[in-house]
């Protein structure tokens, strides 16, 4: 899961405004869109898409271009995690494309109601951000009971006298006792892709008190030096060699998109209505789905 910005001039396209545009890397006017990706051993292609819509789309000076943009009846304000969930359980509902794991960024990682929404037994690798509060052992809780001629009454809970406060990821992944080991990731254009990698059981922090017992996976590559967060929910007993696999499966929607917009025209349209839009994006996924059968088959032929 990710989203994909479509920078845009004026202000009568459909969901257009002033926010964060990725691909510009500050705060502009564009298009934002939140997809989903699907990646396997025969490859990879785009699947589903919504268009987000700002909040600012729901105040009483944008009814008229909702009309003019035909954005349907009864749409309510969706953040990008909610959009992201409801495409997996539409898609899940479906049947069509058996997955196990979802992986995304940390603009998905760190909203714990999407990971909780998520459908029951599937499996999560999401980057966190850095400063990610979590505790290597789960800290001992205290609820104060004060009573009344009403009965008991119990406070709010809080960490007991002398726990020690949730540290950041970042501050975790220096820790001596970590043990990493140097792994070939990829093949790279210019090579193998090697990094350095390390897992650790944790606790996460909501409110300061502890909530899910998960993996932390750490990765740090050793071509540029960036280090990178993610949590799952993956069994204590999984094989390191699968939480790797699986942090690769993040990068093939990024190349859907370069090749959407670099050979399939994905943000070449002039559109300014809510169908028109979605049905764009819908002829490029079935672009893309020719080009990887293409490929299929060229492959078959010189074998």
């Amino acid at each position: 899961m990710d989203g994909s910005d479509f920078p845009k001039k004026g202000t009568e396209s459909v969901g257009v405004g002033r926010q964060y545009c990725g691909r510009l890397g500050k705060v502009e006017n564009c298009q934002a869109g939140v997809f989903a990706a699907y990646s396997s051993a025969k490859g990879h292609a785009l699947l589903e898409r919504k268009l987000f819509l700002p909040e600012q789309w729901f105040d009483k000076e944008h009814r008229e271009r909702w009309k003019k943009c035909r954005i349907p009846k009864g749409t309510a304000f969706k953040t990008k995690s909610e959009l992201a969930l409801e495409m997996i359980q539409g898609l899940r509902r479906e049947g069509l494309f058996e997955a196990q794991w979802v992986t995304g960024d940390d603009y998905l990682g760190r909203d714990s109601a999407f990971r909780n929404g998520l459908p029951e037994k599937m499996l999560y690798l999401l980057d966190v951000p850095s400063n990610t509060r979590v505790w290597k052992k789960r800290p001992r809780i205290d609820i104060p009971v004060s009573i009344s001629k009403m009965g008991r009454h119990f406070g709010k809970a809080r960490l007991k006298k002398g726990e020690p406060k949730a540290r950041s990821v970042s501050a975790l992944a220096q820790d001596p006792a970590l043990q990493w080991k140097t792994v070939d990731v990829a093949e790279g254009a210019k090579g193998m892709i090697r990094a350095r990698i390390a897992r650790i059981r944790i606790v996460t922090s909501r409110a300061g008190l502890p909530r899910e017992d998960l993996w932390l996976f750490v990765r740090k590559s050793l071509t540029d030096g960036q280090v990178r967060y993610a949590l799952s929910n993956a069994s204590e007993d999984i094989p390191l060699q699968e939480l790797i696999r699986v942090s690769m499966l993040r990068w093939p929607i990024e190349q859907c998109f370069q090749e959407g917009k670099s050979e399939l025209g994905m943000d070449h349209y002039e559109h300014r209505s809510w169908d028109a839009w979605h049905r764009h994006m819908t002829f490029v996924f079935v672009a893309q789905l020719f080009l990887l059968r293409i490929r299929h088959r060229l492959k078959k032929a010189r074998l």
